[in-house]
This record gives structure tokens, C-alpha cells and sequence, in this order.
């Protein structure tokens, strides 16, 4: 009967920790109803999951990008297909310094000016990489068979990124952050930002349950800086 207590205690607690998590959402106010949706096209980052085991990893990266793109494949262009040359092409870690750049200037400055910060010196040659990475891009795209016209220039980027914060309840609950963001790179602005932080079952279902919808969630958030089409 203990046993029994102890386990239903357990249930309770582990289902709180996955209902509860305070999303953040910062708006950069210069781009508020800027951004037409499917005009101005997104580069869109591949979904990367941090610190999690590698064969889970790529799972979750794969099936969660999917339901991704479905919500943002017609505003922008997926680089899921070249991912696997970013490492060679030197721009390996450029998908989580985005990331973590974005939610620290936002968290901690509370501004949208990715180049004015000085607490990461990591930023600033992540900021240049950016540059150089855009236009590697519209290359590799081109080499991969994805139409790009001559002479297209990106200037948005969408990145989502899962970071595992750790484990509880005897490693049956995996915390972990979300951070999604909308990066102007030619301004090095933040457009859009928002995180929160979860908690799910430490197994591949119950992330793909927490996170499938994902895509739609980023698409709500960032509706203030999206043209909004007039009624009637």
C-alpha cells in the first residue's frame, strides 16, 4: 500500500510539471505588422534538439522539423536539406549560438540589438558568420536543386532550438528550454522572439506529443510583426 502512495504521488507530480510553463514572447516594436507572410521569405534553420542522446536526437529532429515546416514551408525555405553541410562549410555551431545569442539579449538586455551586446563575446563573429552564411546558402540551395533567382538575398532567418536542462524524479522527466526566434540579418535584429521552458516523460513520445505543434505555437507568438490581412 506504501508502494502504491508513493507511486500515485509520483503520477501527480510528474503530471504538473508537464501541464505548467511560462512562455516569454519579445517583439522587436520597429517590425510590428512589417513582415508579409510568403513575401518576405524566411530562411528556416533546421529544429535543433542540444544535449540529448545522439540516436534520440536525430529522431526528434527529423519528426518535430516535419510538423515545423508544414506550418512554415510556404513563407520560407527549409535548409533541412543541406544541414549536413553547415559543419563543413565552418557554420557547425551557428544554429545554437543563434539561439542562445536571441534569448539572452532578449531575457537579459530586453532590446532587440544582437550587435550592441557585450556580455557574449561569442556574438559579434556569430553575427558575422550570419552574413557569410546567407549567402553560402543561396549556393548550396542552388547546388541541392531548390530554385533561388539570381541575385536573392535572404534577410530573415527563423531558428528553433530544444536545450535539455536536466532531469528529475530519478531521470523519469526531462527538463528542458525552447527558444524560437525571427532574426533580421542584415540589420542583426532581433524581430520576434519567444522560450519557455518544459517538462516531459523522458522518452521520444512524449516529446513529440509536447512539441508537435510546435510550429504553430511560433506562428502565433509572432503574429504582431506579420502584415495583418484586412476583413471584408
Amino acid at each position: 500500500m506504501k508502494k502504491l502512495r508513493v507511486m500515485v504521488a509520483l503520477a501527480a507530480m510528474i503530471s504538473v510539471a508537464s501541464a505548467g510553463c511560462a512562455t516569454h514572447t519579445f517583439y522587436n516594436t520597429a517590425y510590428k505588422n512589417k513582415l508579409e507572410l510568403g513575401k518576405d521569405k524566411f530562411l528556416i534553420m533546421p529544429v535543433d534538439f542540444h544535449g540529448f542522446p545522439s540516436k534520440m536526437k536525430l529522431a526528434l529532429e527529423v519528426t518535430i522539423f516535419a510538423g515545423f515546416i508544414a506550418t512554415f514551408g510556404k513563407y520560407g525555405v527549409s535548409l533541412q536539406p543541406i544541414k549536413k553541410g553547415f559543419e563543413a562549410a565552418g557554420f557547425g555551431n551557428l544554429s545554437w549560438q543563434l539561439a542562445h545569442g536571441v534569448f539572452h539579449v532578449a531575457s537579459f538586455h530586453k532590446n532587440p540589438y544582437l550587435a550592441k551586446d557585450r556580455c557574449r563575446p561569442w556574438i559579434g563573429p556569430m553575427l558575422a558568420s550570419i552574413g557569410k552564411f546567407a549567402n553560402w546558402v543561396v549556393g548550396a540551395l542552388k547546388a541541392a536543386g531548390v530554385p533561388i533567382p539570381d541575385g536573392y538575398q535572404f534577410r530573415y532567418i527563423l531558428t528553433a532550438h530544444v536545450d535539455k536542462q536536466g532531469t528529475s524524479f530519478g531521470g523519469k522527466m526531462m527538463k528542458y528550454r525552447v527558444i524560437g526566434a525571427i532574426v533580421d540579418i542584415t540589420n542583426q535584429q532581433i524581430v520576434a522572439a519567444t522560450w519557455f521552458k518544459k517538462s516531459s516523460m523522458n522518452n521520444k513520445a512524449a516529446y513529440i506529443a509536447a512539441l508537435g505543434t510546435l510550429g504553430k505555437q511560433l506562428l502565433k507568438a509572432f503574429k504582431p510583426v506579420f502584415v495583418q490581412k484586412k476583413k471584408g
